[in-house]
């Protein structure tokens, strides 16, 4: 889920003007909104580039909850300016993930192409593995007023026996001018 952010900011940004890199600080961190995380154990997940600043993902993803449809997405930035936060440019609403999760057109296919399963309900237990799965070249055209630290939030409603439950978690990631 993590790399799928990543991926959706990388889809969302595909207009360019200048060289730009990412810096994934590595951490999937609460959102600090009263929300709980995503019920996933992260903690074997990793995203990092190599030495081409290809953007890797390596790991397993065990689902901690259940998923049902629909799994609503939204997707929010925020990009630090002059010391402070403020909204960014990045956002994006799926209203039911599980109905587009294989759309070749979206950005999250490169990964969700090669998962196990990829139809819902993921359920408590379930684990998605990925080996040295490229992501792509973090080497990408981008605005210069794109360079700067990025906060990404996930914001995702579900419904759990009758109720909506809403989960959250953000990643840092630094965007660095070549």
């Amino acid at each position: 889920m993590v790399a799928s952010i990543i991926l959706l900011l990388l889809g969302l940004c595909s207009y360019s003007d200048g060289r730009m890199m990412f810096d994934f600080q590595g951490e999937y961190l609460e959102c600090g909104n009263g929300l709980p995380m995503l019920g996933g154990d992260m903690s074997k997940m990793y995203v990092f580039t190599d030495e081409n600043n290809t953007l890797l993902l390596d790991g397993v993803f065990l689902y901690t909850k259940d998923y049902y449809s629909p799994i609503k997405w939204s997707v929010t930035s925020e990009h630090l300016e002059r010391g402070s936060w403020r909204p960014g440019i990045i956002s994006k609403v799926v209203p039911d993930m599980c109905a587009v999760i294989l759309n070749p057109l979206e950005p999250w296919y490169v990964v969700t192409r090669t998962m196990q399963q990829t139809k819902c309900p993921y359920l408590t237990g379930h684990e998605e593995s990925f080996h040295m799965l490229e992501l792509g070249n973090l080497g990408i055209n981008f605005p210069h007023a794109f360079a700067g630290d990025w906060r990404f939030y996930l914001n995702v409603t579900v419904t759990r026996n009758g109720r909506k439950v809403m989960e959250c978690l953000f990643v840092e990631v630094s965007v660095i001018e070549e």
